[in-house]
């Protein structure tokens, strides 16, 4: 199965290749003003490197957020724009969860604006809701 992973909901874009499960390869660069310039050559260049045509993608997996509104939909155009002319699964999930993975932690997003995004992650499940706080009121002891 390959697998597209992209985030573009934040600051970082974020590009992943797998196949049957193993990562074969991450771009991600920090700059969130030009992730819709650079989603579609990254991609591109993962396929061509790792000599993947691009209507052999089974699945896109792609953040919904919280985050940038615009950002998100860079990721949702390419994924909705692949489903019309191959047939590929799209998974949405939260960034929150993508940052977190498995692990026991506090994931945590810079909102700007002295704000910040925040869940508490065990396991790939979130054991609060997200919320939207004040910097001031985030305690990550």
């Amino acid at each position: 199965m390959i697998s597209l992973i992209m985030d573009t909901s934040n600051q970082y874009l974020m590009v992943s290749l797998y196949k049957d499960g193993q990562c074969l390869e991450t771009i991600q660069e920090l700059g969130s003003k030009r992730q819709s310039e650079n989603a579609i050559p990254y991609l591109s260049s993962l396929l061509e490197k790792h000599n993947i045509e691009l209507l052999a993608i089974d699945e896109m997996i792609i953040t919904r957020g919280p985050g940038s509104y615009t950002g998100e939909r860079v990721a949702m155009t390419i994924a909705k724009t692949l489903s019309v002319i191959a047939p590929i699964r799209i998974k949405a999930i939260s960034s929150l969860s993508a940052y977190a993975g498995l692990q026991k932690c506090v994931s945590v997003i810079d909102a700007r604006s002295q704000k910040v995004f925040v869940c508490v992650y065990e396991n790939g499940k979130a054991q609060t809701l997200e919320e939207l706080i004040s910097i001031d009121e985030f305690d990550p002891v």
